[in-house]
């Protein structure tokens, strides 16, 4: 049997809390508890586990720490994207926490309903003259429907089944991204070879063929990873090739504006058909390798020196700085030659080819589940605004 209930009639509800003045005071931050953002929760599958900065002590004074199992629901920027903590954290007040009854619903269930018929809802509560912004008020004067804890629970069983596949595979490309990535280090990095600058190596925004179809493969800021190598596929769109720039299989995409570079954005392309191309917005470098591989091209990316390098040549308007493709050629990088190159090579190739393997198994996985999620909670639910 269903019923109609509000959002505070099955747990507790409130803001995050992000007291301190100004929000990014230097002590705040770089200590043992996890601080989440929104973006954080965006690119979270079911749980969230990973995010992009802890607080200090001194931060978790002026915040709050909330138990793992809360459902985490974004109110500004992204409106009413949604994760369920996965360890004890912190988030800001654009974010609000739900911490369930265990006896009136499965926190899962309700994170599966915000995806299918709230999120939508909550969006269009919440337009605005300048920003979208959803307030708690706002949040808790919407009615839904939900059936009786026993079918939430089935229908969250069939669901997460589906999400918990998913998240094995990412912790699987995160450890055969991180092994390739150490063995960079080891072999090439911390190898006694001379030094050559990374422009001989490694061309910075190559021209390419424009694709012959008016219509490509679109790929935007927000489907490139901070803490794997891997194109989010389920935010990739179809778009005009007019309006951005082109890449192929086996380029590397690395962020020019702050945070994004900060954070360590970059991406492996591997998604592509042979003679495919795809575009991407003005805000990537784009990378390919010349006298190196791919693999080895990515792994530059991926170097915190590489991106110092690149953080200290931003220019422009605060907010909007962007990298100068000139600062590359003042980075200089090992070059142990063709043997030592074509080992690594030999090495880290299997580990790339599992990686673009299980990418493309989790974006089936993702299409499976949201096909069968309206089908499983059709029925269940209608919504109301108070």
């Amino acid at each position: 049997m269903s019923k109609m209930v509000t959002l505070n009639d099955l747990g507790y509800v409130n803001r995050g809390r992000s007291k301190h003045r100004p929000r990014n005071a230097p002590e705040l931050y770089g200590g043992q508890y996890p601080f989440v953002q929104t973006a954080d929760i965006k690119h979270a599958g079911l749980y969230l586990n990973e995010y992009g900065q802890t607080y200090s002590q001194k931060g978790l004074e002026q915040s709050r720490l909330w138990p793992a199992g809360t459902l985490c629901i974004t109110i500004a920027a992204n409106i009413a994207d949604t994760a369920i903590l996965g360890c004890d954290a912190c988030f800001p007040d654009s974010v609000i926490g739900f911490i369930p009854d265990d006896k009136k619903c499965d926190v899962r269930y309700v994170k599966y309903l915000f995806d299918t018929q709230l999120q939508m809802a909550l969006k269009q509560l919440s337009q605005g003259v300048a920003q979208d912004n959803l307030s708690k008020d706002k949040l808790l004067s919407i009615k839904f429907c939900v059936p009786d804890l026993p079918v939430q629970r089935r229908i969250a069983d069939v669901l997460s089944a589906y999400d918990d596949l998913i998240e094995n595979n990412r912790r699987r490309i995160a450890i055969l991204e991180e092994t390739a990535r150490l063995l960079f280090q080891t072999d090439i990095v911390g190898g006694d070879w001379p030094c050559v600058p990374v422009s001989e190596l490694i061309a910075i925004n190559p021209k390419v063929a424009k694709p012959r179809n008016t219509i490509v493969r679109y790929v935007p800021m927000s489907a490139l990873s901070t803490s794997g190598m891997t194109v989010d596929l389920h935010e990739i769109e179809m778009r005009s090739k007019a309006t951005s720039v082109c890449f192929v299989n086996g380029d590397v995409l690395l962020a020019r504006i702050t945070p994004c570079l900060e954070n360590g954005k970059t991406a492996y392309v591997n998604f592509l058909g042979d003679d495919e191309v795809a575009c991407g917005s003005s805000e990537f470098i784009v990378m390919r390798g010349q006298k190196v591989s791919p693999y080895f091209t990515y792994c530059t990316a991926r170097l915190e020196a590489f991106r110092s390098i690149a953080i200290k040549s931003m220019v422009g308007a605060s907010g909007r700085q962007r990298v100068q493709e000139s600062c590359f050629k003042d980075f200089s990088i090992q070059y142990p030659g063709s043997v030592a190159l074509h080992r690594f090579d030999q090495t880290v190739k299997p580990m790339f080819q599992q990686i673009a393997f299980l990418s493309k198994q989790n974006a089936m996985l993702v299409a499976a589940r949201d096909m069968l999620l309206p089908r499983l909670m059709k029925g269940q639910p209608c919504f109301s605004s108070l």
